[in-house]
């Protein structure tokens, strides 16, 4: 996580001491615990127990999440100007060079991108939810279904060579003096 934060505080000039804060903020509270179809585990154990979906509770959970996220995002506001009138700065830690965190913005892809994965899988989770019988493996099947749906395009690009380097790993060097038929290779355990 650090190249993305230590770029993104240096564009807003935040110190680094509220990296925690914005951590905490983020992935500690509306998205582990409020906000309705998260797949996390704090969100498929009750499924089980209480006989509920992973989208229960929607306005209750979307109304949870605003407040913790506006409560949040507040509370950093209010401490990152605090520190800015302190004089506080980015600074990156000593003997990390500047230099690796450094981006080409031209290089990247768009926004909508990286949030596409996100969309999908909610849109299946709240989609399949009738379907799947057990929340983890709908949340399991959504999260494998949407990796390959926005990301084909790469795994068609390098499926050969994964095929290829996958049977190298497992089977190891064959020729075919040993094994004719390529099912005849011992495969050995690569763990």
């Amino acid at each position: 996580m650090a190249p993305i934060v230590y770029t993104l505080f240096k564009a807003a000039n935040v110190t680094r001491r509220l990296i925690p804060g914005v951590i905490g903020v983020g992935a500690c509270s509306l998205t582990m615990t409020a906000l309705p179809g998260t797949p996390a585990i704090q969100n498929i154990i009750p499924t089980t127990y209480l006989g509920t979906t992973m989208t229960a509770a929607p306005i209750m959970g979307i109304l949870a999440s605003v407040l913790l996220f506006l409560g949040g995002w507040l509370y950093c506001e209010y401490y990152a100007k605090k520190c800015r009138l302190a004089n506080e700065n980015f600074d990156l830690p000593p003997g990390v060079d500047e230099k690796i965190y450094q981006t080409d913005r031209s290089a990247l892809p768009s926004p909508l991108i990286s949030f596409l994965p996100m969309v999908v899988l909610i849109a299946l989770i709240i989609s399949l939810q009738k379907v799947f019988s057990s929340s983890a493996a709908l949340t399991v099947f959504a999260m494998a279904a949407a990796s390959v749906l926005i990301y084909y395009a790469q795994l068609e690009a390098h499926h050969g060579l994964w095929r290829y380097q996958g049977l190298q790993r497992r089977i190891g060097k064959c020729d075919s003096r040993h094994c004719k038929p390529l099912c005849h290779c011992r495969i050995r355990y690569i763990g």
